[in-house]
């Protein structure tokens, strides 16, 4: 797991559980408080921490993943932002992530797993992602969607064709708007 992802989690865990419970569950699970942005952790890190939060917040994996995702956009902009043209808009950032974005992470190191993402425009405000994934974290890909909506000022639908949380091979989701 690339440690940018660890670093933002504890920050969204602590700011939804308190310093005080986020290093008491850290400590209930062997796990380190902090972390480095550049670094590449053992999946089971975050999975742990998701575990532990999840309980302690009474909310589901998925719910948790898609409220991370939204409040990780920021500071993912402010670390990728500047491979973004200024000219394009939310489909367009979502339609080149996999060919920009995730391909600068894995040149910087291999050793970085981000989902396989294949996008299918069909129009100027829809498209389809197949999200694939070894780590079954889609929903946290729903809500950077919907962090981006927010960022671009454009409301969107988030809509489930097909999805690995149900039991499905891959992730089938379109995102429409208007």
């Amino acid at each position: 797991m690339h440690g940018i992802i660890l670093v933002e989690f504890s920050k969204f865990a602590r700011a939804r559980l308190g310093a005080t419970e986020w290093t008491q569950l850290c400590d209930s699970i062997d796990s380190a408080e902090i972390y480095k942005a550049s670094a590449i952790y053992p999946d089971d890190q975050l999975e742990a921490l998701l575990g532990a939060v999840s309980k302690r917040a009474s909310l589901p994996r998925e719910r948790l993943l898609e409220e991370f995702g939204e409040f990780i956009v920021p500071p993912l902009l402010d670390v990728y932002g500047p491979l973004v043209p200024e000219d394009w808009q939310l489909f367009d950032l979502l339609e080149n992530t996999e060919s920009v974005i995730h391909h600068v992470v894995r040149l910087r190191d291999p050793n970085a797993d981000p989902p396989r993402l294949r996008i299918e425009r069909s129009g100027p405000t829809q498209l389809t992602i197949h999200y694939d994934s070894r780590r079954n974290m889609c929903w946290f890909g729903k809500g950077i969607v919907k962090g981006l909506s927010r960022h671009f000022g454009q409301d969107v639908a988030v809509i489930d064709h097909r999805c690995m949380g149900r039991g499905d091979s891959s992730c089938e989701i379109e995102i429409a708007s208007g």
